[in-house]
């Protein structure tokens, strides 16, 4: 009977230090610092901002394969020193009404001084 009780209290005891230190895994839901979050809001007009701005510089740089901005189709931020935005884009070629494709863009922000780069613009296959 003295075991039984033991094992309660041990029980019980685990039970409380475990729900007082939120778990034994961190939350899934919180971002790992410096990494990237969700935009939760594709349509804020300055992230279709970017998201037309990495377009037109795609352009500037392949005029051989220029391409017309649809939408956003998912997106995340980081913080940096100033913004990353990583942003899946539907886009289609400008000399054909054909198919659709999606593209990844990785924009480079600094909106305290008006600047912005395009890092990074591939064919997502």
């Amino acid at each position: 009977m003295r075991t039984q009780q033991v094992y309660f209290l041990f029980s019980l005891l685990l039970i409380t230090i475990t729900s007082a230190a939120g778990g034994l895994t961190p939350a899934k839901s919180q971002p790992l610092p410096g990494g990237y979050t969700p935009i939760n809001n594709i349509s804020d007009p300055h992230v279709i901002e970017v998201a037309r701005f990495a377009v037109e510089e795609h352009n500037k740089q392949d005029d051989a394969h220029l391409l017309k901005f649809l939408r956003i189709l998912k997106g995340w931020s980081q913080v940096v020193a100033g913004i990353n935005y990583r942003l899946i884009i539907a886009a289609k070629p400008i000399n054909c009404n054909g198919k659709v494709y999606h593209y990844e863009a990785i924009v480079y922000e600094r909106p305290w001084q008006h600047f912005m780069n395009l890092t990074s613009f591939e064919l997502i296959k």
